[in-house]
């Protein structure tokens, strides 16, 4: 969602670190998603994410998953035994807080959004998504990690009959086990900028339905087993 931001508000987001991770961004690893009402509100912040899941794996398998839920007026997030995660404001502009409580690296993070009834809504195409305006991909905020950052966007998301735009999607995939240490190290805290919308209604998210042609073909494969079977 496009915001008119100042040239020093621009300069706040910017990594602090000259040596800030390369963040690569690509699509894909889960079907595309309906929504029938499409997007209510561009000013997402963390309250309004309630629900949303965040998992958080880490060096020697360990994982834990966290449900945000809010924690003041416009604020959400939540804290577990490995790792803890808060947002305050419109997501456009304010930055995902992450602490690694662990005594391990934390590899990655996958956020289902669509749990929240929240889509990830990414910088082009621009505007977009009817009612999505412009958006914002993950950037660092503060101080910036090293190495190599790869975010996946996934399940993109089309309103009513309309195939998805692009820029809407209900999960999102942060590897950050391509930086300095193999991860976010014990004990640190990262910050990230990643833009947000909010669904007009909740639960109206469901699977592209399959074409009468994927159905037929589908239903032939079903008979051409069990004739094979009987034979």
């Amino acid at each position: 969602m496009f915001r008119t931001a100042s040239l020093i508000l621009l300069a706040t987001l910017a990594p602090a670190s000259a040596f800030a991770a390369t963040i690569t961004y690509q699509e894909g690893g889960a079907a595309s998603l309906i929504s029938q009402n499409g997007v209510a509100s561009y000013t997402t912040d963390g309250a309004d994410m309630t629900g949303m899941t965040v998992t958080a794996a880490f060096a020697g398998g360990a994982t834990e998953t966290l449900v945000f839920a809010p924690t003041a007026a416009n604020s959400g997030g939540a804290t577990g035994s490995l790792f803890s995660i808060f947002q305050t404001n419109t997501t456009y502009s304010n930055p995902f807080q992450i602490t690694n409580l662990s005594g391990t690296a934390l590899e990655s993070l996958f956020f289902d959004a669509g749990a929240g009834d929240t889509l990830f809504d990414r910088s082009n195409p621009n505007s977009g998504t009817p009612g999505s305006s412009g958006g914002r991909d993950l950037i660092e905020s503060g101080t910036a990690l090293t190495g190599a950052i790869v975010v996946t966007y996934s399940a993109a998301v089309g309103v009513g009959s309309a195939e998805p735009v692009g820029d809407l999607f209900a999960l999102m995939n942060v590897d950050l086990s391509g930086t300095t240490g193999g991860g976010l190290g014990a004990s640190e805290s990262w910050a990230f900028i990643t833009d947000t919308d909010t669904l007009a209604e909740s639960g109206d998210l469901t699977a592209v339905p399959l074409p009468a042609s994927g159905l037929l073909l589908g239903a032939g494969l079903v008979a051409l087993a069990a004739s094979r079977r009987r034979a």
